[in-house]
C-alpha cells in the first residue's frame, strides 16, 4: 500500500514539475517577444529619422498658388493689375482690343496673349512658391538634416488641357551619412486655360477685322464654352467666356467701331 501510494505521489509531482516548466517557457517567451517588440518600436523612429525621403512634395503648394492666380486674372481679362480697363461688376476688365476713336476697328492690345498669361501667372505664384520651398527646407533643418539648395528659377507654360510649372532648383539633404538630391520639379496642373485663351484670341481677331464677333455660331462649333456678350452702351462690350465643365470664366473688354452716345 505504501509503495503504490509513493508511486502515485511521484506521478503527481512529475506532472506539477512539467506544468511548471511549460509555464516558465511561456513566461520566458512572452518576455522575449516583448523585448523584441519594444526594440523594434524604439528603433523604428531612429530608422525613419536616418532615412532621407524618396521625394520632396510641392504639388499642393503649386496647385493652390496657380488656382489663386487664375481667380485673380480671369475676371480681369488676364491681368493681375490691368492699366487700360473697364469697370464691370466691380472688376477691372482689361481691354484686349481697343481704339479710342469712333467708328474704327479696335487694335489688338495683346498679340501674344498666351505668353502674356504665362507671365502674369508666374508673377503671382513665384513669391508663394519660394516661400513654400523656404518653409520646406526649414522643416528638414528642424528635423536634423543638413540642407543645401540652389536659387529657384520658375517657368509657366500654358498647354492644351494643362498648365505646366517648371521649377529649376536643387535641394540636397544629408543626415546620418546618407545624402539625397532633388532637382527640376515639373508639375502639370489640369486646366483648360489654353482653351479660354484661344477663345479670347478668336474674339479679338474678329472684332479687330469685322467690328463684331459671331458668338452664337462659335458656341455651336465649341460647345464646351458658354459665351455672353454684354453691350454696355454704344462704345464698350464685355465678353464673358465660361468653360462649362469647370465653370471657370474669363472676362474681356472690347472697344471696337464705337459709336458716340446718342448718335452724336
Amino acid at each position: 500500500m505504501k509503495k503504490g501510494f509513493g508511486e502515485s505521489e511521484k506521478r503527481v509531482k512529475a506532472k506539477k514539475d512539467k506544468k511548471g516548466q511549460v509555464t516558465l517557457f511561456i513566461i520566458i517567451g512572452i518576455v522575449i517577444l516583448g523585448a523584441v517588440v519594444g526594440f523594434v518600436l524604439l528603433r523604428k523612429p531612429i530608422l525613419e529619422a536616418r532615412t532621407a525621403p524618396e521625394k520632396i512634395e510641392v504639388r499642393e503648394c503649386v496647385e493652390s498658388s496657380v488656382e489663386n492666380a487664375l481667380n485673380i486674372i480671369l475676371r480681369q481679362g488676364g491681368y493681375a493689375n490691368p492699366q487700360n480697363y473697364y469697370m464691370y461688376k466691380g472688376n477691372k476688365v482689361a481691354f484686349l482690343c481697343y481704339n479710342k476713336e469712333y467708328y474704327k476697328q479696335c487694335i489688338n492690345q495683346e498679340p501674344l496673349y498666351i505668353e502674356h498669361l504665362e507671365k502674369e501667372i508666374k508673377g503671382i505664384i513665384d513669391p508663394k512658391v519660394r516661400d513654400c520651398f523656404f518653409s520646406l527646407e526649414q522643416d528638414y533643418k528642424d528635423r536634423g538634416y543638413a540642407v543645401t539648395s540652389s536659387p529657384l528659377n520658375l517657368a509657366v507654360l500654358i498647354e492644351p488641357e494643362r498648365i505646366r510649372v517648371l521649377i529649376n532648383k536643387t535641394i540636397t539633404l544629408n543626415k546620418g551619412g546618407e545624402t539625397k538630391k532633388f532637382d527640376k520639379f515639373d508639375l502639370s496642373i489640369v486646366s483648360n486655360l489654353y482653351g479660354l485663351a484661344r477663345t479670347a484670341i478668336d474674339i479679338v481677331d474678329q472684332e479687330a477685322r469685322l467690328c463684331s464677333f459671331e458668338y452664337i455660331g462659335y458656341m455651336l462649333v465649341h460647345p464646351e464654352f458658354d459665351i455672353t456678350k454684354n453691350n454696355l452702351g454704344t462704345e464698350v462690350s464685355v465678353y464673358n467666356v465660361k468653360e462649362k465643365k469647370t465653370n471657370k470664366e474669363l472676362n474681356l473688354a472690347i472697344r471696337s467701331c464705337a459709336q458716340p452716345p446718342n448718335g452724336a
